[in-house]
């Protein structure tokens, strides 16, 4: 359920952070809003855990509209294939569940539904059932924030500063917006970090956000607070089911013409995204967070969509790190109609809310194509610098990416990799010509590089025809924008190679084999299939 690296330490990032690996203790700084302060000193086999049962914590039937749900338990820690499970109501007055994990709505009320594994009785999980029985109201936009506060919103491991901020402040710009209609809706979940500092006059039904539990909220639009709506029973966020039962309860609750999805926090390209800081595991002398993996995003959206009406979400958006990579792209193309990330380091700060919104505010019925490069231009007219903020600071990129044109980008890349050959002589021309398409923009860390850049040179050093892969790219990014002193073009879109070639940074690539040789983690399979070989994993 998290990011485990067989052969070497977790990445942990910022909107990012970095790891270290060092055989003396490094100091701690700040650079770009990403603090480099974690120190490995020993490193053993991580103890596995015993095998579970992968599930949404809770759902909600509404007999007055979506009264029939599955379940979709999946089996974790385990080398057990095609796992069978056998369900249980505690009251099939209430809800009953049928043997391959349909619950059905019986009356008001709630009960627990138990999964028992098959093969091994001692394994079961539950759901808990809430059956309701009210109208719900259709929206014409809904925004869904799914925050993992994290050490951006309260670093306990950072003295005397531990108090980051960067999560209230970004709710808090949220509230600034007025005159949100009613058929808009923005809604947030919170969790992920030790603490959070929200004051109790920007609340409305609760004194402070929990740190001990997961919460979701709504903005009173009326009152320009953020309302308590639910008090969640775990705290875990950086799981699959925790999100999927986010984006369920949102499709549930607040069903509109239009649902973007914004995951705000940590990111980290290939290995993931939104670290919570309540979760972590041990890995030699240190402890690490646990992540949400990408294709874990694009499991939970597909959980949660089965149980709509809807074939897909409108747009992901991430307000993290290094998220808008082809890989990621390409597996969230099947549940999301757009994307909006960055190719590189996002400061703290994270996304301009209360400049944005109002384009939203005043027109709910705004399209995709219009609406998310204003989430752009806000974004990096703040941010950006010639001079007077230094070099680190314009390192800032967003792009849109239409996923509709992702299996054009597929096809077409990976006849360039089938080019390529195979075995060695594949991952020898690939590392090559990855090398020679990083830049100063910050890529070549952690595996990304630009696409088109890549594909250039995969032209140049090899003379493989890459105008319709180029082309396909092209056509994906339909608005891109990056501010740097430097003379660059950049694609707006990332590829991936397990390769460090960032001479002028201090850390190594630790994105983990695993997060990379999962059958969902890509549909570029001719290319995977080289980055495995590859032997550039971990440290």
């Amino acid at each position: 359920m998290g990011v485990r690296f067989p052969s070497g330490a977790p990445l942990y990032m910022k909107k990012r952070r970095l790891l270290i690996f060092a055989t003396a203790l490094i100091s701690s700084f700040t650079l770009s809003g990403c603090i480099l302060d974690y120190f490995v000193k020993d490193y053993h086999e991580e103890v596995l855990t015993p095998p579970s049962i992968v599930v949404v914590p809770s759902l909600s039937l509404n007999l007055a509209g979506n009264n029939s749900k599955e379940l979709s338990p999946e089996l974790d820690n385990s080398t057990v294939k095609n796992p069978s499970f056998t369900y249980t109501s505690s009251d099939p007055s209430v809800a009953t569940v049928s043997s391959d994990g349909v619950v059905t709505g019986v009356s008001v009320g709630s009960c627990v539904i138990t999964i028992t594994l098959n093969s091994n009785t001692s394994v079961t999980s539950s759901v808990s059932i809430n059956v309701i029985n009210k109208e719900v109201k259709h929206y014409k936009y809904t925004l869904m924030f799914y925050m993992c506060g994290s050490d951006l919103e309260y670093y306990d491991r950072k003295t005397p500063d531990a108090e980051q901020w960067f999560f209230t402040k970004d709710i808090q710009e949220m509230l600034k917006v007025k005159d949100i209609p009613d058929s808009v809706k923005i809604v947030i979940e919170t969790g992920g970090t030790k603490k959070w500092l929200m004051p109790e006059s920007y609340l409305e039904g609760a004194n402070e956000i929990s740190a001990s539990a997961l919460q979701r909220w709504e903005i009173n639009n009326e009152t320009n607070k953020l309302k308590l709506v639910e008090t969640l029973k775990t705290n875990q966020m950086a799981k699959e089911s925790s999100f999927a039962d986010f984006l369920s309860w949102g499709l549930d609750n607040y069903d509109a013409d239009q649902m973007g999805v914004v995951i705000s926090g940590h990111g980290g390209g290939i290995a993931g995204c939104a670290y919570d800081d309540n979760y972590t595991y041990k890995y030699g002398s240190e402890y690490y967070p646990y992540t949400l993996r990408t294709f874990e995003v694009a499991g939970a959206a597909k959980t949660a969509l089965k149980n709509s009406d809807r074939e897909k979400f409108t747009w992901i958006g991430y307000d993290c790190c290094l998220m808008q990579c082809g890989d990621i792209a390409s597996i969230n193309s099947d549940y999301f109609e757009y994307m909006v990330a960055s190719q590189e380091e996002e400061l703290a700060t994270g996304w301009n809310h209360d400049v944005y919104l109002p384009e939203l505010a005043s027109n709910p019925e705004i399209s995709p194509e219009e609406f998310l490069p204003k989430i752009c231009d806000a974004f990096l007219e703040d941010n950006h610098s010639d001079s007077e903020r230094g070099d680190s600071i314009c390192y800032q990129t967003l792009s849109v990416l239409d996923l509709s044109k992702a299996d054009n980008l597929v096809s077409s890349f990976e006849k360039v990799a089938s080019s390529l050959g195979s075995g060695s002589t594949a991952v020898s021309k690939a590392k090559n010509a990855f090398k020679k398409s990083c830049n100063k923009f910050g890529d070549g860390m952690y595996g990304l590089c630009d696409f088109n850049s890549l594909l250039t040179q995969i032209n140049t050093l090899y003379s493989i025809d890459v105008t319709a892969a180029i082309n396909a790219v092209n056509d994906m990014v339909i608005y891109s924008k990056n501010c740097s002193k430097y003379s660059l073009t950049l694609s707006g879109l990332n590829a991936f190679f397990p390769e460090y070639v960032s001479s002028d940074k201090d850390y190594n690539l630790q994105v983990g084999k695993e997060d990379y040789e999962n059958e969902q983690a890509t549909k570029f399979k001719n290319w995977q299939s080289i980055c495995l070989d590859s032997g550039g994993f971990g440290w």
